[in-house]
């Protein structure tokens, strides 16, 4: 109203994390107004990204003191605290589903090339949302090997396909694949041989950091994985 001035928006305090705060020759991050000075040695040693940053000639001051931190936008406390829980303390962490995949997700952002490979370790299992595991897979451009269990899982359900599960599927041409097989096996005639594929899913290894195209399994890989989780099974 006119005359009547509205107080300000309060500023959130800016607060010392009481885990990973250093003395020695460390760098300051703000991380949603929560300051980290952790050792620019052990980030340098574990990230690409942070070696061409702090190892680049600059005049800047950035990251020295407390009033002026390198400022992490986007990026949650608590997925900061977990990469530097095994960065520097080399802890074996123990997370839900979903801090997993956000802790993936900012080691490949700043080329944690190790923990990333870590974390792909911890999330090659069955997934909640198969689908969801699949396009996970194309947008990092991870082999189609890594998710065998996505297609095992889809492959051999009974209840149909629904409408938002194929259009949440990115590739059409892969979706027709898992279709096809799937009904294949619903009528049991999957019956391929890891003699003629090659390999089987005990000889398989977490993808290493490279540069990987992605590829959609054929029909007869698909049926591979099928027929050996069917051995496994009985």
């Amino acid at each position: 109203m006119d005359g009547i001035s509205q107080s300000p928006s309060p500023v959130k305090a800016i607060e010392r994390d009481s885990e990973f705060y250093f003395e020695g020759e460390c760098v300051i991050f703000e991380v949603q107004s929560r300051l980290f000075r952790v050792p620019s040695r052990k980030l340098i040693e574990h990230s690409g990204w942070f070696k061409d940053m702090m190892e680049l000639p600059t005049q800047s001051t950035e990251g020295d003191t407390d009033e002026n931190p390198i400022l992490f936008q986007q990026v949650k406390t608590d997925v900061f605290r977990n990469v530097l829980r095994w960065v520097i303390k080399g802890s074996d962490l123990d997370l839900s589903f979903d801090q997993w995949v956000e802790m993936f997700r900012f080691a490949r952002k700043f080329q944690f090339d190790q923990l990333e490979q870590y974390c792909l370790d911890k999330l090659a299992t069955p997934w909640p949302d198969p689908m969801g595991q699949l396009n996970f897979c194309r947008e990092f451009d991870l082999p189609y090997s890594w998710a065998y269990n996505a297609y095992i899982q889809l492959c051999k359900r009974p209840r149909p396909f629904t409408i938002a599960e194929v259009r949440k599927m990115s590739d059409w041409q892969l979706f027709s694949t898992i279709a096809y097989v799937r009904e294949s096996y619903l009528k049991g005639n999957v019956r391929a041989s890891f003699i003629t594929i090659g390999w089987g899913m005990d000889e398989w290894s977490p993808p290493q950091r490279s540069n990987i195209s992605w590829k959609s399994p054929t029909k007869q890989q698909i049926e591979a994985w099928i027929s050996e989780a069917q051995s496994l099974e009985s």
